[in-house]
């Protein structure tokens, strides 16, 4: 897969990060001997392989969750999925639990 495989809705956005202090910062990285910001082209492939592969997981464990407690709703379900995805480390940002789980509750 290259950078061109993946979809134009999926995000791109800055790498995470903080740095303390009143001064503005630029957050870089050394990668290979240059300074980037954001994800390399190999990590934001690597991430929507991740990302991808659990929405199918996550679209399917929507629907037995939907299936057992109708009461919450496609809405309801959505709440339900990205704050369980938050509650655990696995590192991913905002905009791809965003993602991952519209495009879950679109493949139900």
């Amino acid at each position: 897969m290259t950078l061109a495989d993946i979809p134009e809705g999926f995000p791109r956005g800055p790498a995470p990060g903080a740095v303390a202090g009143a001064q503005p910062k630029v957050l870089l990285r050394q990668v290979g001997g240059r300074f980037v910001s954001g994800w390399t082209e190999e990590e934001l492939v690597t991430r929507y392989d991740v990302c991808a592969d659990f929405v199918t997981q996550l679209a399917e464990y929507g629907r037995r969750k939907l299936d057992a407690n109708p009461q919450w709703g496609r809405a309801g379900l959505e709440i339900r999925l990205a704050a369980g995805i938050r509650a655990k480390a696995w590192g991913f940002t905002e905009a791809e639990i965003a993602w991952m789980v519209q495009r879950a509750c679109e493949g139900m």
